[in-house]
């Protein structure tokens, strides 16, 4: 007999093409989908989040946002190869850098875009570590 292996299962996420147009409900959802997705690999996912705060403490430091948006949108473009190195350490990690891809390959430079980034991916944080815990 075949395992039920339906509780096992990763959700398909569907992101939006316009991350600066969604609401913050809508960020929410999306957090908490990568949360259930992808348990586990604490430090993993703790060094990809760090990488990613570093940039979100300069640009909220920035008096003017609009000034700095391509630079920002670089320097995220830039974590890419990190995540690609830990998921070719770290298998589990794959799915994530798959999403975080998605994410990145979908910002627009528009201040919105990137402040709904960095908070999709704090939400993120808090629901990784529920559903690492909780299992």
């Amino acid at each position: 007999m075949g395992r039920n292996r339906g509780s096992r299962r990763k959700t398909k996420i569907e992101f939006p093409q316009d991350l600066g147009g969604i609401d913050g409900k809508k960020l929410n959802d999306l957090a908490e989908k990568m949360g259930k997705n992808h348990k586990g690999n604490t430090n993993q996912v703790r060094k990809m989040y760090n990488a990613f705060k570093k940039i979100q403490v300069e640009w909220n430091g920035a008096d003017d946002k609009n000034q700095i948006v391509d630079k920002t949108i670089g320097d995220i473009h830039l974590v890419r190869p990190k995540l690609a190195y830990s998921a070719a350490r770290n298998k589990k990690m794959k799915g994530l850098k798959n999403d975080i891809d998605r994410l990145i390959n979908n910002l627009d430079p528009e201040v919105e875009d990137i402040e709904n980034f960095f908070k999709l991916l704090e939400a993120f944080i808090g629901y990784h570590k529920y559903f690492t815990e909780v299992k």
